[in-house]
């Protein structure tokens, strides 16, 4: 009888609890490596990677010094300081919208205001290019922690204006709009659309803008 035959004739004598006991060791072993790969998966999630978040923010500089007697045509500057910081983490765009608003003596009327025209402003930096839109725009990419160059630091209202511009009360309201310095989302956030904007002035400022964000 060879060998193989005399095992099988060998095990096949066997009790069946020899075939139960078999089946149970095996099993065990299944059941000791499934273990161990759940505890493997277990281990890989306790440790995850952890990405910090990237905050992005950018707030007005808006310093302001009241008077002490109401604005006069012709009369003294009030100092007003106007930009944008970067207070965020990621690099950003911005422009700034400044409303002017007169209020009569009277407290009620609301008299004609337009910042150069009765409101007055040392608008002197080169970097402020207005977009004919109301907004002014800031020509440069905001590195985290960057502020721009002032807008304006002082306004006054304009010689020659009518009496009822005498005790008026001024006031500046200051609104900045800002993104992260992408094309699509600047162009989306500020004119609605990924495309560039079609009036002339603002396809300029565009065409200024995109390069500079663009680069690297």
């Amino acid at each position: 009888m060879s060998m193989f035959r005399w095992v099988v004739a060998h095990v096949s004598r066997r009790p069946r609890g020899f075939a139960v006991v078999c089946a149970l060791l095996v099993g065990a072993a299944l059941m000791l490596d499934g273990t161990f790969a759940w505890f493997t998966g277990v281990d890989s999630r306790v440790n995850p990677l952890r990405v910090p978040q990237l905050v992005f923010h950018v707030s007005a500089v808006d310093e302001f010094t009241p008077p002490q007697t109401p604005p006069t045509p012709g009369g003294a500057a009030i100092p007003k300081r106007v930009g944008a910081t970067n207070d965020g983490d990621l690099r950003a765009v911005v422009r700034l919208l400044a409303l002017p608003q007169i209020l009569a003596a009277d407290g009620e009327t609301v008299l004609p205001a337009r910042l150069g025209g009765e409101v007055e402003a040392d608008m002197e930096s080169l970097l402020w290019v207005p977009g004919g839109d109301g907004y002014y725009y800031w020509i440069g990419v905001l590195a985290p922690g960057e502020t721009t160059e002032d807008l304006f630091t002082e306004v006054k209202l304009k010689s020659g204006l009518a009496e009822t511009y005498e005790g008026a009360k001024l006031i500046i309201e200051i609104k900045t709009e800002a993104s992260v310095a992408s094309v699509r989302d600047y162009r989306l956030g500020w004119w609605g659309s990924e495309s560039a904007p079609t009036d002339a002035t603002l396809a300029q400022i565009d065409g200024v803008l995109s390069a500079m964000v663009s680069a690297p």
